[in-house]
């Protein structure tokens, strides 16, 4: 889940890695993509901040629960899913001496033993360090 002081981080890291990356005279054009798996946490937040009695709140947040569920939420999913040529990176987002979920953890644990990387991110230049050195080599031999 991204918390609030989480996003400040993705936000800073979403617009350099979209403007580097993602425009469409970018090739190859990546693909930064947000899984939102608090979503129906923020609802919650924005309904009882508006005075929405606790029954319909419920209700609401039921309702769109079980639809993000039966499509394929996924709790424990990266915040981050991003696309390069020939890899793909599940970037959790971290500040401070915030630690992974166990359920973060087990989704760690699959999508590695699956063969795919899976970073616990800190800062920008933590992700640029990641993927720059790897853009520079794959746009010098093509692979």
């Amino acid at each position: 889940m991204i918390r609030k002081s989480e996003i400040h981080l993705v936000s800073r890291c979403a617009v350099w890695f979209k403007n580097t990356y993602c425009l469409k005279n970018h090739k190859p054009r990546c693909q930064w993509i947000l899984v939102p798996n608090e979503i129906a946490m923020k609802v919650r937040a924005l309904l009882v901040a508006e005075g929405v009695s606790t029954q319909i709140v419920n209700k609401i947040i039921g309702a769109l629960s079980r639809d993000l569920i039966a499509t394929g939420l996924c709790g424990g999913a990266s915040d981050v899913i991003i696309v390069l040529p020939n890899k793909t990176l599940f970037c959790e987002f971290k500040i401070g001496d915030n630690n992974q979920q166990q359920n973060q953890v087990e989704f760690e644990q699959s999508v590695t033993e699956l063969g795919h990387e899976y970073h616990v991110i800190r800062s920008l230049e933590q992700l640029q360090s990641i993927i720059i050195p790897y853009m520079e080599d794959y746009v010098k031999t093509g692979k």
